[in-house]
């Protein structure tokens, strides 16, 4: 049984929201990435109509970028100052490595535990959205991405709206629906410290899954390792199908963005990827992102 309404369009047996639902998003969505970018000329007084069109954004396309015009753009006030202008509600996860006010900055480290851990490392990271190893009340339903340095090469992101993956999986079979959307379709090994004491225990639950204002949600990750999925036929279908459509290269609904220091990602935590990047000469020149991760959508 699906945890959602059957009124919801992404109930997979509700034929008839879903064309409506599917129509509307369709009918107004962005050709290209440039359409949804904001330039923006202070962070910490966002005028009527910068607030706007990044609420814009998020709402047809679940993101949008910011660019500054100018300033300190690795000062990491910044993310948080323009996050705090446009969410009506802003609950910060608070997760290993972020100051008192949520805020991550995402660099080259070889201490431990973050030497571990790979957004502290030069390697590629593959699709994923951000915390789908989260306890269900703690879900990742927004977050920033702020570039305050940028990289001598490689840095490079791909972002895809979870709505519109969904959209083609569900119009190449609505069986790959039902297996997301399973409670059981994907699970988190517990993890464990170099002691072996368990310091996040298994986490069980559905890719797809819908809040209680009706919005879709996605965990998902494209590792391979430290991560099971339910084994039966529609999981391992549905499973195969995000893959095959996560590696299409002429996708027009996966953007490519090399974000530039002042640039920022709003989204509400849609699909992405980094490619691996160079390590600057100068250590202290290294690529820095801001990351901050909330509880509650744009």
């Amino acid at each position: 049984m699906l945890l959602i309404p059957e009124t919801s369009p992404f109930h997979p047996d509700n034929d008839a929201a879903y064309a409506s639902w599917r129509s509307a998003k369709l009918a107004n969505y962005p050709a290209a990435l440039t359409e949804i970018v904001v330039e923006v000329e202070d962070p910490y007084n966002l005028s009527v109509a910068e607030k706007a069109a990044i609420a814009q954004g998020c709402e047809r396309t679940n993101m949008a970028i910011y660019r500054l015009k100018s300033g300190d753009f690795a000062d990491p006030t910044l993310p948080m100052a323009i996050l705090r202008q446009v969410m009506p509600t802003l609950r910060v996860d608070r997760n290993a490595g972020a100051d008192d006010d949520g805020v991550s900055a995402l660099t080259l480290r070889d201490d431990p535990p973050f030497k571990h851990y790979i957004p502290y490392k030069a390697e590629a990271i593959q699709w994923h959205t951000d915390g789908y190893y989260n306890a269900p009340d703690k879900l990742i339903r927004a977050m920033v991405l702020h570039c305050g340095r940028q990289s001598p090469d490689g840095g490079e992101n791909q972002l895809m709206d979870h709505e519109m993956a969904y959209i083609r999986l569900r119009d190449e079979n609505p069986d790959h629906i039902r297996g997301l959307m399973h409670p059981e379709a994907m699970s988190i090994p517990p993890r464990t410290d170099r002691q072996g004491e368990v310091i996040r225990p298994e986490r069980v639950g559905p890719v797809f899954s819908v809040d209680e204002a009706g919005n879709l949600h996605m965990r998902y990750t494209a590792r391979t390792v430290s991560i099971g999925w339910r084994d039966d036929a529609l999981t391992k279908g549905a499973v195969a199908a995000i893959e095959k459509l996560l590696k299409s290269a002429d996708d027009p609904w996966i953007y490519q963005t090399r974000m530039q220091p002042g640039d920022g990602l709003i989204c509400n935590n849609v699909l992405h990827t980094r490619t691996g990047f160079e390590p600057a000469e100068d250590p202290a020149e290294n690529r820095l992102m801001f990351r901050i991760r909330c509880l509650d959508r744009v």
